[in-house]
């Protein structure tokens, strides 16, 4: 393994620990090299490999972010509109971060009201941020209304983790290719989620997805 073949994965402080994690067991795996050469080899520079693998990185959260129930995300909003609001009226009301604006090309300090314009306050935007805030918790309430929490609608995100993972890095990697990247898949899934996983396993994952642009 030379450092040069894998810089495109190089983290640093700044980076999520889980990129950081994925990116480092990728690189002591047996079949780095292979897959490197594999993805290559079909069309994908090293910026593209490099995203993809952030993205990967990522899957096990966003799993567990579309299984979050209505109910539950309609309290975490409701706890974080709280705090955007409180914040927000101490930003407005602070001496030096009242003066603090954005610009499209320009950050301002200290600019007086009538010379901000084409300019937004730092307390404006945070007021704008809780205003879609408040606004997607309305709708979710709108969804859950006041019914028990078993009677409440939830899609149906109850696909195992491993299933999940298995589409999204299959997306995530392949291109218009000829030959389905079933290998590469299962190599980056069992690093991600530290198991085995098979070009079977791939292949019986993406069935029920190949069946329903079928029958489309």
């Amino acid at each position: 393994m030379t450092d040069k073949k894998y810089s495109l994965l190089k983290t640093t402080d700044d980076h999520p620990e889980e990129i950081v994690a994925f990116n480092k067991r990728f690189c002591s795996d047996p079949c780095a090299d292979e897959v490197l050469e594999s993805l290559r080899g079909r069309g994908m520079d090293d910026r593209e490999i490099a995203i993809a693998f952030r993205l990967i990185a990522r899957i096990p959260r966003e799993w567990e972010t579309e299984r979050e129930p209505e109910s539950k995300a309609a309290k975490r909003r409701a706890r974080l509109a709280a705090k955007l609001r409180k914040l927000a009226a101490e930003v407005e009301n602070d001496p030096d971060l009242s003066g603090l604006c954005f610009g499209a090309n320009t950050i301002s300090f200290g600019t007086p009201n009538e010379d901000r314009e084409g300019l937004i306050s730092l307390a404006d935007c945070i007021k704008e941020g809780l205003a879609e805030l408040e606004l997607q918790l309305r709708l979710i309430n709108a969804v859950a209304g006041n019914k028990p929490d078993d009677q409440k609608h939830t899609p149906d995100r109850t696909i195992a983790l491993k299933k999940f993972a298995i589409r999204e890095i299959f997306a995530f990697i392949s291109k218009t290719e000829k030959r389905a990247l079933n290998k590469e898949t299962a190599v980056l899934t069992s690093i991600l989620l530290s198991e085995n996983v098979t070009a079977n396993d791939v292949t019986q994952a993406r069935k029920s997805e190949r069946r329903k642009y079928y029958r489309d």
